[in-house]
């Protein structure tokens, strides 16, 4: 039994109550858990427990229904377990453990019996006994309530307090310490007396319990409770429990909901590298870094940039052992942050990350992501010399250079080390130029694992490193190789004809458009059927010359490049559509040209 659920248990127990019980802990640390499944195993039969969700209620007296509701309900089902009534008069009853004694004293006709039935819970007096159980009064979600903390307190001080009935109340107390500052500086603007939920919290709460999660236990009880229909996913989450341990003890977050997450929806990204036969050693990389960073973006903790794409978080140099970015592509975290999955995308994308994992295990392309001091003697023998090779010929990743330089700096700190062959800078200027013009020519932009080089880091750089990595920074904050991969985007989409893939460029932004993107859009509005299709395009492609114009930062006046082309062709679209007695079509034009304005 866990310290917490022990103290919880001897509090229910105790034949005294002085006060509430206050259960603290993270949001998803497994606290609603606790007292649902293992409070009552621990307790028995002799409790009843009522618990009482406080999540977005906005009025006092709902919550005295909900808990009206909530207590003639198990009453009733306590009636039906014992497989008989309490009759009024007997031990029992006389001490006061019925619902409502009341009900058994007057008879059928009586008026007051006909109020009773026609709204019963108008008419329940919670009790702290019921048909011989002790009751447990159980307020979850106290922080996530629309009511001032401090009233409903005072609200739950009523059965605590007034009617002797054992009460645990249950939040994140963090959360409740900040909106009580809001609280309390608001109350003050109000020119009214507060009494704040620390004063309020002193006279209701007996004891607090913080709830600190146990790894062990809660991962084994996860794995135990998972169901899945998915041939060897069962035995994949056991073999990979080590991990988990690890995961939830080293990652600053202890929400199990999330974890949980995690868990469920890689098993569809599991069943695609079953399909592709990819070694597990290679699946359990991408598994750890699917749940981290599941776990960090359904707790706030992950961002995306419209430079960097999710780069900078730097959950690579965080996390080495759980995390690494090429395990975990752009298409994968955009899944998990906004919730939209795309099998036939994801398929794919497993489909070419195996042919990917296949070549990064050779020595050259180790030496792509290892920092300076993580290379081993054999990889830096076998794989510096085609190393280099790549580099020259700009088949690194542009953020991959800056790896490359910070390891050439790092090396002079280690005095009598000597590179396996000295690098050519003016050949590594021409490879990153390279570089550059095939990521600007990508589909879509890619996504930077690695920080870019501070001022510290530069101070031990060489004049011609320093440029390096000043032409890299320019590269990346610029923002013009993304512009170049989202016209590239819009441009496959359109000339695919597939809707999904053109919806899918809503947050695009573009720096011009020319008349191959301008054909392009045109033929994919007159390719669609009916007038729906042609206005929800319309709307598309308007809100992206919105957001290309707010992108034309520091050039007032600037029109869009390419824009009139566009909207003379649509013109002469409007007149041939009435032309041949299409005034409908001609409507649809002219809303398209209007969204251009």
């Amino acid at each position: 039994m866990s310290a917490a659920l022990k103290e919880i248990a001897r509090y229910c127990r105790s034949k005294n109550t002085f006060g509430a019980l206050l259960l603290c802990g993270e949001w998803g640390s497994g606290k609603t858990y606790l007292l649902e499944h293992d409070l009552p195993a621990e307790l028995g039969p002799a409790y009843v427990l009522l618990r009482i969700s406080l999540f977005g209620e906005e009025s006092l007296e709902e919550i005295r229904k909900k808990i009206r509701r909530e207590y003639l309900d198990q009453f009733l089902m306590v009636l039906r377990e014992d497989d008989s009534e309490v009759p009024y008069g007997t031990e029992a009853g006389a001490a006061g453990t019925s619902a409502n004694d009341w009900v058994y004293r007057i008879g059928e006709e009586s008026p007051w019996m006909n109020m009773y039935l026609r709204d019963p819970y108008e008419y329940i007096q919670p009790e702290p006994v019921m048909a011989g159980r002790r009751v447990i009064l159980i307020f979850d979600d106290l922080e996530r309530t629309n009511l001032s903390q401090v009233e409903l307190l005072g609200c739950i001080n009523e059965y605590c307090e007034n009617l002797h009935i054992k009460t645990i109340i249950v939040a994140n107390e963090e959360k409740i310490e900040n909106r009580s500052v809001s609280e309390e500086r608001n109350s003050a603007d109000r020119k009214r007396e507060f009494l704040n939920y620390s004063e309020m919290k002193e006279k209701l709460v007996e004891r607090t319990v913080r709830l600190h999660v146990d790894e062990t236990a809660v991962i084994d009880s996860i794995l135990k409770q998972y169901r899945t229909s998915l041939t060897g996913y069962t035995d994949f989450l056991k073999n990979s429990r080590r991990e988990l341990y690890s995961l939830l003890s080293q990652c600053e977050i202890r929400n199990i909901r999330s974890l949980r997450s995690g868990l469920q929806d890689f098993e569809r990204i599991y069943e695609f590298c079953q399909e592709e036969q990819m070694p597990d050693a290679d699946v359990r990389r991408i598994f750890t870094s699917f749940v981290l960073f599941t776990m960090l973006a359904k707790n706030g903790r992950i961002s995306r940039s419209s430079l960097y794409g999710y780069g900078l978080n730097r959950l690579q140099q965080k996390y080495p052992e759980f995390y690494h970015d090429r395990f975990l592509p752009l298409c994968l975290k955009d899944s998990i942050s906004s919730g939209n999955w795309d099998d036939d995308t994801l398929r794919l994308q497993i489909h070419r990350m195996k042919a990917s994992f296949q070549g990064m295990s050779r020595p050259e392309n180790c030496l792509r992501t290892l920092a300076f001091a993580e290379i081993d003697d054999s990889v830096l023998t076998e794989g510096w010399e085609a190393y280099l090779h790549l580099a020259e010929e700009g088949m690194l990743a542009p953020d991959e250079y800056l790896v490359l330089i910070r390891n050439l700096a790092s090396a002079r700190s280690y005095p009598g080390f000597c590179w396996p062959a000295e690098p050519d800078m003016k050949k590594l200027r021409n490879g990153l130029e390279r570089s550059l013009a095939n990521a600007g020519n990508a589909e879509t932009a890619p996504e930077f694992g690695s920080d870019p080089v501070d001022d510290k880091e530069l101070a031990a750089c060489s004049p011609a490193e320093r440029e390096i990595c000043e032409r890299i920074h320019s590269y990346m904050e610029g923002g013009e190789y993304r512009r170049r991969a989202d016209r590239n985007q819009l441009l496959a989409a359109c000339a695919s004809r597939d809707e999904k893939a053109v919806r899918a460029c809503r947050s695009v932004v573009l720096s011009g458009l020319d008349d191959e993107l301008n054909c392009a859009i045109l033929e994919y509005f007159d390719s669609l059927k009916g007038n729906r299709s042609r206005i929800a395009f319309a709307d598309l492609i308007g809100k992206i010359i919105s957001a290309s114009r707010r992108g034309l930062q520091g050039n007032a006046g600037r029109e869009l490049e390419g824009l009139a082309q566009l909207a003379g062709m649509l013109q002469k679209k409007e007149a041939d559509a009435e032309r041949d007695g299409r005034p409908m079509k001609a409507v649809a034009v002219r809303y398209f040209l209007n969204e251009l304005k």
